[in-house]
């Protein structure tokens, strides 16, 4: 008996713990399983390494990521439902399978099971389906349906359904329908769950940016340069900061369906002449815009080969920046030498001490005026270099700007460097530093506002400064003193003060020119800010009302993009110019370093007015503003020199 009872007991002992194991051994596979893997696919198909070679020598991948595939827009469909061609666990060969079958079982909130065969339909029908005849590496590089929509980038797009939709949830409460409905809903408003960048790699990485590849599908030379062209566009820059509304390529060549993408010369395209505008009239791009924006083409091709208007403008634009850079700035180092050489300047002005008048220049200078020794306006021009002489206050001497002026150029130079700040990252969009800039101002939805706001603030300071010039110049021809030869306007005079200029520079004269109120240096600045301005304007107003300015602008599909690519071009040069040119030359260069307060006081220092602007100085002189540096001087050294009286 008790062999008996020990021998029972075993037996239960043993079917219990069977049980156990069978328990625990079917609770761990169904908390493998996935919610639709009502077979148990995965108690092969989770394992890594389930993999084979084929006869090619390729490695065929079996293994199922369960975490992606739960994530995926597929996540509730049972595996046969696309694999129908299993008909027994464990199986052999599989069928590739065929997105058109009716790959969903039936749900409960429909009478229909659900097909791709609408998507394949229109993909058969694409540039990108194989064709008939074709060779087999033809076939074997256009993408498939897996190309586009394989995980883990396809991601679940659920939890976004329309505002309009989610009342439908209060009667619908089945799972399925939500399901529905999220997914549905969602599709209504997105094409894709990939971010912009993430579609512009997936046109353009081994297909539309493998040249040789396109070469041999026999693509001609301007498509295949379209990924190239794409990424020099407004378009790609901005969506290269995360912008949500740039255009992507299936925005424009799939606005409906990116299943649909067919060549341009197809009547059937969305990219065909006729209905083009048609894309650009989304409600998220160009909403209203006509006909005639068909003409522009978002691909800005430079190549000599295929757009020589363009090729030969963008070659003529950077040989204006490079000869303009070099010009400007031999210029300045030429006369910085010089001028330091000559004595005319210490690189640091404040340590600058006026040299004594010698007693023979003194004694010379009175020989001039014999008989007009006691009328001061007699010596004006009388001593050679007189502004090595003289002494200076650096908060300025002479008036030189009103508070208009000053009040223009102070906004210049906020409206500048904010248009530098939110507008040249876009430029180099692809630095990190540019990356880094855009973030650190609140990246780009904030950076084109603000570009927006300045370049208003930039028109009304312009629209200002015009007011401003005008009124001036009326009120002094109604007053009769108005005088061309103080204005911006230039003359012959000009060019004849630079070639003298340089002549002392190059040690061939000995004084510098008696020049005006703005010399040449002042006229270039001058109408180098009105060329750059005017172009900046016109072509800003085209990127920001592309539709309005299309319209108004002759032979757009020239002047269009001759706008596109200027403004950018403009801005570089404007920066290089104003950084290298206008503020080494105004406030870094011997004699005016560090810094010069005219722009804020409006006043300018003695010597810098008689060195550069000595025909002004003498105006001055001649309506008794100031005071004749050379007769006090010529009276001192006379002084202090024998005790001559001038």
């Amino acid at each position: 008996m008790a062999g008996m009872d020990n021998s029972r007991g075993v037996k239960l002992i043993a079917i219990l713990a069977l049980l156990t194991a069978f328990f625990f051994a079917d609770t761990g596979s169904a908390a493998r399983r996935l919610p639709s893997d009502d077979e148990n696919c995965l108690m092969c198909h989770r394992h890594r390494r389930m993999a084979r070679i084929n006869e090619t020598g390729k490695r065929l991948d079996y293994h199922l990521r369960q975490e992606a595939y739960v994530s995926s827009i597929h996540g509730r469909v049972i595996c046969r439902g696309c694999h129908d061609s299993i008909r027994e666990i464990p199986h052999r060969n599989v069928k590739p399978v065929d997105c058109s079958n009716n790959c969903h079982l039936k749900p409960r909130y429909s009478s229909e099971t659900f097909s791709h065969k609408w998507a394949v339909k229109l993909f058969n029908e694409s540039a990108h389906a194989p064709k008939p005849g074709e060779p087999e590496w033809a076939s074997r590089n256009k993408p498939d349906c897996k190309y586009c929509h394989y995980e883990p980038s396809y991601k679940r797009p659920e939890g976004l359904p329309m505002k309009a939709f989610d009342r439908c949830k209060n009667c619908h409460e089945a799972e399925e329908v939500v399901h529905a409905i999220d997914h549905v809903t969602h599709r209504l408003r997105v094409k894709t769950s990939r971010t912009h960048e993430e579609i512009v790699d997936l046109c353009s990485k081994n297909c539309h940016e493998d040249q040789n590849l396109m070469t041999r599908f026999k693509i001609d030379k301007k498509h295949i340069a379209s990924v190239d062209t794409y990424k020099e566009s407004l378009h790609y820059r901005v969506n290269q900061f995360g912008f949500e509304k740039g255009a992507t390529c299936i925005d424009c060549h799939a606005p409906s369906s990116f299943h649909d993408i067919r060549k341009s010369t197809d009547n059937r395209s969305y990219l065909y002449k006729d209905v083009r505008y048609k894309v650009c009239q989304q409600e998220s791009c160009h909403p209203g815009a006509t006909k005639r924006i068909a003409s522009i083409d978002p691909h800005i091709a430079k190549g000599k080969g295929l757009n020589p208007f363009m090729h030969y403008l963008e070659l003529g634009l950077l040989v204006l920046t490079a000869l303009s850079l070099i010009a400007l700035i031999s210029l300045t180092l030429l006369e910085s030498f010089a001028r330091w050489r000559k004595g005319d300047a210490l690189f640091l002005r404040w340590k600058r001490k006026p040299l004594p008048l010698p007693l023979a220049a003194a004694r010379e200078a009175l020989a001039k005026i014999k008989g007009k020794e006691y009328d001061p306006l007699s010596y004006l021009g009388t001593i050679d270099n007189l502004h090595r002489y003289v002494p200076v206050d650096y908060k300025g001497d002479y008036r030189r700007f009103s508070i208009h002026i000053r009040i223009n150029h102070l906004l210049t130079i906020i409206t500048f460097l904010v248009a530098v700040t939110t507008g040249l990252p876009i430029y180099f969009h692809n630095a990190e530093w540019a990356r880094a800039a855009n973030a650190l101002i609140g990246g780009i939805e904030v950076s084109r506002i603000i570009h927006r706001i300045n370049a208003v603030l930039f028109i009304l300071n312009m629209a200002y400064h015009l007011i401003v010039i005008g009124a001036g110049t009326f009120s002094r021809i109604g007053k009769g003193v108005f005088d061309y030869r103080r204005t911006m306007f230039p003359t012959l005079k000009d060019l004849m003060d630079l070639k003298d200029d340089l002549l002392y520079f190059f040690d061939l004269r000995e004084t510098r020119p008696k020049m005006e109120k703005f010399g040449y240096k002042q006229k270039f600045h001058y109408f180098a800010l009105i060329w750059g301005n005017s172009w900046l304007v016109l072509s800003g107003l085209s990127f920001w009302f592309p539709t309005v300015m299309v319209q108004l602008l002759p032979f757009p599909d020239i002047t269009f993009n001759f706008l596109r690519l200027i403004h950018a071009e403009e801005s570089i040069l404007a920066t290089l110019v104003i950084v290298f040119w206008h503020g080494v030359n105004v406030h870094v260069v011997p004699g005016r370093f560090p810094l010069q307060w005219v722009f804020l006081t409006g006043n300018v220092s003695r010597d810098y007015q008689i060195e550069e602007h000595f025909l002004e100085y003498e105006r001055l002189v001649k309506s008794g503003e100031a005071e004749c540096e050379e007769y006090k001087l010529i009276k001192k050294a006379l002084a202090e020199g024998g005790g001559e009286k001038a």
